[in-house]
């Protein structure tokens, strides 16, 4: 079998973050922020869930800036996600 199913809450939001610039610390950084669920991260990229508003993810992308990380790209994982598929698997082929 394999592992553990892990269910979305229909109002949990996952947003995308990709950094310019790779950080080893990057992934222990956002573990250790209570604020957010880190769904997965490495040096690069992370998907977080944050539970808040506009206001709360500007808090957090401040947040990352005042650390020092290069912030590229920072919006819903969900979107991202979808595009991926659409360019990978094209729209409407069986």
């Amino acid at each position: 079998g394999g592992g553990p199913v892990t269910v979305r809450k229909a109002d949990e939001v996952r947003y995308l973050v990709r950094l310019a610039v790779p950080r080893d610390d990057f992934a222990a950084f956002l573990s250790a922020r209570r604020e957010l669920k880190v769904v997965e991260a490495d040096a690069s990229h992370a998907v977080v869930v944050l539970s808040g508003d506009a206001a709360e993810q500007a808090v957090f992308v401040r947040l990352l800036v005042d650390a020092g990380f290069a912030v590229a790209n920072f919006g819903e994982a969900a979107k991202a996600l979808e595009e991926t598929y659409f360019k990978n698997v094209g729209r409407g082929t069986p």
